[in-house]
């Protein structure tokens, strides 16, 4: 038999334990499902610039995107944390855990927050039997972690999925990622053949004088050259 102090300590550390399995269970579930988001979007996002060389305006909105999910998980764990659980609230989740407890902890919790002493009495009577039938709440049941398990799992997959796409071709999905998160560096889809330095860089010459432009290139060599300039003539040409 077990006095009434030792039972309301009980049941108040049993309160807490279920206070801080929501609390973390739900910060862990926030922080899961931002990393399925972000892995998914920045994954659909390096797939679509490797295909199409999206546009720069593709690059805002992927930025704009990433930063919306941070600010809205941020937002989430700001409330998780501001939020204070109402004891009768943590009772109810706790019962999940006591079979066939039939809501008796519930009206314990409530009577024991009344001023009458007959009420109190009532509740100490409660608490006490609902601890000899359960010495060991289940507090598993309490807050199933199902649904984390599942924000995990999809999570993990964008996380795979970003790396499969940096190991079929490293350069290109690491230049994608830089797009998409600092789109203000007006960096250019990823090309096979890029262009080093040009020699000179700016050129100044009278009409009708010769004059050269030298290119130096790295990756795959390019097949063929365009020269497009609105001064271009006949006469101009290129030489490799």
């Amino acid at each position: 038999m077990f006095s009434p102090m030792d039972t309301q300590v009980f049941w108040r550390g049993m309160l807490e334990r279920v206070r801080r399995r929501v609390l973390l269970l739900g910060v862990a579930e926030v922080l899961a499902g931002f990393l399925a988001a972000a892995t998914v979007l920045l994954a659909l996002f390096t797939a679509a610039d490797r295909a199409w060389r999206l546009a720069p305006g593709w690059c805002w909105a992927a930025c704009a995107g990433a930063w919306t999910l941070a600010a809205l998980a941020l937002t989430v764990l700001a409330g998780l944390a501001r939020r204070r659980w109402r004891d009768a609230a943590l009772a109810l989740l706790l019962e999940r855990g006591l079979p066939q407890a039939e809501n008796r902890l519930v009206n314990a919790v409530q009577l024991a927050e009344s001023t009458d002493p007959a009420a109190r009495q009532v509740a100490a009577r409660l608490l006490a039997e609902l601890r000899e039938r359960h010495p060991a709440p289940h507090l598993r049941r309490v807050y199933p972690v199902r649904r984390l398990a599942g924000l995990a799992l999809a999570a993990g997959l964008g996380t795979l999925l970003l790396g499969v796409l940096y190991l079929v071709n490293p350069p290109a999905t690491a230049q994608a990622w830089r797009r998409a998160l600092f789109p203000a560096r007006g960096e250019t889809a990823y090309a096979a053949t890029r262009i080093l330095r040009v020699v000179p860089g700016d050129l100044v010459v009278r009409r009708g004088a010769p004059w050269s432009v030298r290119a130096c290139v790295g990756g795959v060599p390019p097949k063929g050259v365009v020269w497009n300039s609105p001064a271009a003539t006949a006469s101009t040409g290129f030489k490799p």
